[in-house]
């Protein structure tokens, strides 16, 4: 498992933050769709208390290639959780996915239940990878992650934080319980 460590906020001047980069010689190095389909065990469900997820199972598509990825938010409780502990698997297939989870020691079946469509590009800065995101149904986010080897917790917040500033994002309230939250929230309000 890997630590990851990243901030996520709604974007209100993509256009600008994407002229700031280029206008640094800061080029996408990716530029793609994503489609991120979550899983859940209906059995021992991850979703019993909606406000306080700590595990999500996701299945990205992206170029005709299929990635598991497992995430574990910490510090479980806490009503931000600050980092994930996080495990992926390159996958030849979708049906693969049973096959992984036991391997993770995770037992019951396992249905598709929310699904984000997004646009990403992705940008290196400094030791940040920057991701803009168009989510279908949601809006423009950005997403900051940490590539580098502090595991300081506060001091890559912090980091990340100063990020936004440098590069000139207008940016939303904090979005600390992810695009498949936010989706699934949508949703039931609908309703």
């Amino acid at each position: 498992m890997s630590k990851e460590i990243e901030i996520r906020h709604e974007l209100l001047n993509k256009d600008q933050v994407i002229c700031f980069l280029n206008k640094n010689g800061i080029k996408a190095f990716k530029s793609n769709r994503q489609i991120d389909t979550y899983y859940d065990n209906p059995a021992n469900s991850f979703f019993k208390d909606p406000e306080h997820v700590n595990d999500w199972v996701r299945i990205r598509e992206e170029n005709g290639r299929f990635t598991f990825n497992y995430k574990h938010w910490l510090p479980e409780g806490a009503e931000i959780r600050t980092y994930c502990e996080e495990t992926e698997y390159a996958m030849n297939s979708k049906e693969e996915l049973n096959k992984i989870l036991k391997k993770l020691n995770f037992s019951g079946e396992f249905v598709p239940f929310v699904v984000v469509n997004k646009f990403r590009q992705s940008f290196m800065y400094k030791d940040c990878e920057i991701s803009i995101d168009e989510i279908e149904g949601l809006g423009n986010f950005i997403e900051i992650e940490y590539k580098g080897t502090n595991n300081n917790i506060d001091e890559v917040r912090n980091l990340l934080n100063k990020t936004l500033i440098e590069i000139g994002a207008n940016i939303g309230p904090a979005d600390n319980k992810g695009y498949a939250y936010n989706l699934i929230k949508k949703q039931k309000t609908r309703k």
